[in-house]
């Protein structure tokens, strides 16, 4: 039996309740709620449950217990590493270039067949296989955070020119919640960011593949091949031309049969003629729902590139910012049937209270005058309530600055939209187990009250924004 399914058998007995009655009164089959009660199902739905606990007429503690019961039986450890996940994501630093006094400068020995017994000496040997070097192939599943820092920068040090490839492994899900590979997406993003590479992914069970050998990782380059313990305790270097060969050909068998991961653009040309060329997106998303996650609301949705820059930009400015990509995004996306917005508290009292705000990127150098932004906000919350939905994350993990979107598409596909440095870029992949995992999570918040309801965040907005409006027409006057 489930958490939630002997709750429910002690609370109906408490009460002196019947299977039949209860049946009776939420118009349910025999057979399903009989399932609910043995632990063969969960309720899909937390409206059931809410219907539940006012058909057995429980006092709010009886209440209390019965939602406990149903979070942890639905949602269980699973959601923890989720949250984690997700904070991961949205504090996402950009691995800088390695400044030569910033190497490391612990001795490693280059010799064929030389085996390293400590991480400082792994990491080392990882540094001088990398480093200005005329190709990068790496096969290393994203856990150890000192390895990933060493590998991000290396990354960032080789520049745009150095082709570079990196090969993981996910968890089969079959497009179900993986807690594991958002795991894995949000260790393996600062390295995604540090530079130009193609990535690529495998589908496998990880702890048994991983056991099978000594060495399970390995990085190949023109220098030599460097395999690695998975604890990066312990690593062997190669360089004798057979057996780097070898790696060679391994790691290229491995990566002819794996799967695209995601894709990084430089460009919003770049990325719509990407989209365009798999699939017809405009067909796809009719009738369909879009998520959106930002710091603060997109409030210039709808409005055209055009009239931005006209509005916002000065006439200096040019290329493609931030701001600009999320304007397009958001434009190319308003065929859709449902927009949710979630967005942070901070970042609403940033919007409200900042004399200076600027959407998304703070590379733009006219700020949106408060008159403008109450007025453009309140003609969005005015519209029709099917058309957008708006919520607030009352504790946030979304006040970083360098994801200024994350967007979840109605094919599984995830867009994020990153601003490190005033170097711009856009970053997406389909892997459907990742996005679900992020609606599960969203909807999880949304079933702990963590989220605010849409009608109530709309309407608490728009009276700020006539509150204002209001305050500055009276201060002028």
């Amino acid at each position: 039996m489930s958490q939630f399914s002997e709750t429910l058998t002690r609370l109906m007995r408490q009460k002196h309740l019947k299977s039949v009655e209860l049946c009776e009164i939420l118009s349910i089959r025999k057979s399903r709620f009989s399932k609910i009660k043995n632990g063969g199902i969960l309720p899909t739905d937390f409206s059931l449950v809410e219907q539940l606990a006012k058909a057995m007429h429980l006092n709010p503690q009886e209440e209390k217990e019965l939602y406990l019961s149903y979070q942890m039986s639905k949602f269980g450890h699973t959601y923890e590493q989720i949250e984690a996940s997700m904070k991961r994501l949205y504090e996402v630093e950009c691995p800088q270039y390695y400044q030569k006094e910033e190497c490391l400068d612990t001795p490693v020995s280059a010799e064929n067949g030389h085996l390293y017994t400590n991480k400082m000496a792994v990491l080392a040997a990882v540094q001088r296989l990398c480093l200005n070097t005329a190709s990068v192939r790496i096969a290393i599943q994203p856990e150890d955070q000192d390895l990933l820092e060493i590998l991000g920068r290396c990354v960032a040090s080789c520049g745009d020119t150095v082709p570079m490839q990196w090969l993981f492994w996910l968890e089969p899900s079959d497009g179900g919640i993986s807690a594991a590979n958002l795991d894995v997406f949000s260790k393996a993003l600062p390295v995604i960011c540090a530079g130009r590479m193609e990535i690529r992914c495998t589908y496998g069970a990880l702890p048994e593949l991983l056991e099978q050998h000594l060495f399970p990782y390995f990085i190949v380059t023109e220098r030599g091949a460097l395999t690695i313990s998975r604890d990066c305790t312990k690593a062997m270097w190669f360089c004798q031309p057979a057996t780097v060969s070898l790696y060679e050909k391994q790691y290229a068998f491995l990566f002819d049969r794996s799967n695209p991961f995601c894709h990084k653009f430089f460009s919003l040309p770049e990325f719509f003629q990407a989209i365009n060329q798999t699939r017809n997106m405009v067909n796809e998303r009719q009738g369909e729902e879009l998520y959106i996650l930002a710091k603060h609301p997109c409030i210039s949705s709808g409005i055209s590139e055009r009239d931005l820059q006209t509005m916002y930009l000065s006439e200096e400015e040019s290329g493609y910012n931030a701001n600009t990509c999320y304007t397009y995004l958001v434009d190319y996306m308003t065929r859709v049937k449902c927009e949710h917005i979630i967005f942070s508290e901070q970042g609403m009292q940033e919007f409200f209270q900042s004399d200076l705000y600027y959407e998304y990127s703070e590379s733009i150098s006219t700020p949106i005058s408060k008159e403008r932004r109450y007025e453009m906000l309140s003609s969005i919350l005015k519209q029709n309530s099917d058309r957008w939905r708006f919520q607030m994350l009352k504790y946030s993990f979304m006040d970083h600055a360098n994801i200024h979107g994350l967007d979840i598409w109605n094919d599984g596909a995830i867009v994020l939209v990153m601003n490190f440095h005033e170097n711009f870029f856009l970053i997406t992949l389909k892997e459907k187990s990742i996005s679900s995992a992020i609606l599960a999570y969203l909807h999880y918040l949304e079933e702990l009250k963590v989220l605010s309801p849409s009608a109530e965040t709309a309407d608490m907005l728009l009276k700020k924004c006539q509150f204002h409006q209001k305050t500055m027409t009276t201060k002028s006057t």
